[in-house]
């Protein structure tokens, strides 16, 4: 990262082709292609709070600690939606990580991992409550030009067609909070797994803004298993879609 003021917003992330860009608004407007690079912190999506997830009671001191010695640009945040709607003070922290992050020149990505520490491997989230949890998110941190919303961790055991339309409807929710710019991550099949429905241009999500699809791509779903990564999910890139993790 460049040397930023304290407080200074990243640049926006978009997608052009097959790459990662950022936009530097000023006198002139530029882009330059960027690579997120950086970690995922587990604990928050079965902890209801900082001190319970290891973060302490200041967040930036670790957050620096990943910037500095491990060159991190981008912290993915697994968060939990139950903890999120019901308890004011999970909402302040995780405004405090986004803060932090942003006072570092860290983009963060808002991953909701499930609902809380017993509800974290459902097929499908919610499609009354869940679209109503990524209005709030994306009310208040939408503005954010470091953060981007990945929707649900790992969507598995329904068709392409039933998880498209949820992502569709959260995905709208997140546009009438008035996130239009925001970057939203949609996963594949088989626990984010699987991106080969997008072979067919039908499958994908149009119109709604910018979306990247991710892949989680577990080296025991290759047969036979191997550390190495799989072939064609993978691989497989289109207009606005690309490999995340």
């Amino acid at each position: 990262n460049e040397t930023k003021t304290r407080g200074e917003s990243n640049p926006r992330i978009c997608v052009k082709r097959d790459s990662y860009q950022s936009s530097l608004t000023g006198f002139l407007r530029r882009r330059r292609e960027t690579r997120l690079k950086g970690i995922n912190r587990s604990g928050l999506q079965h902890k209801d709070g900082l001190q319970m997830a290891g973060f302490g009671s200041d967040p930036t001191t670790e957050l620096q600690q990943c910037r500095d010695l491990w060159k991190t640009v981008v912290v993915r945040l697994p968060i939990g939606q139950t903890y999120y709607l019901f308890y004011d003070s999970y909402r302040q922290d995780i405004a405090a990580i986004i803060a932090a992050a942003k006072s570092l020149g860290i983009y963060v990505i808002l991953e909701l991992h499930g609902y809380d520490a017993a509800n974290l491997n459902e097929a499908q989230p919610d499609p009354v409550t869940t679209p109503m949890f990524w209005g709030q998110v994306a009310q208040r941190f939408g503005s954010e030009t470091h953060v981007l919303f990945d929707i649900w961790n790992e969507p598995h055991d329904v068709p392409w067609s039933t998880w498209k339309g949820n992502a569709e409807a959260i995905i709208r929710a997140i546009r009438a909070a008035g996130a239009s710019d925001t970057l939203v991550v949609v996963g594949g099949l088989d626990y984010a797994y699987d991106l080969t429905p997008l072979l067919q241009p039908s499958n994908r999500i149009t119109g709604l803004g910018p979306i990247i699809y991710a892949t989680h791509p577990y080296p025991l779903k290759t047969t036979p298993p191997a550390m190495a990564p799989p072939s064609q999910p993978c691989r497989f890139r289109c207009r606005r879609e690309l490999r995340l993790w």
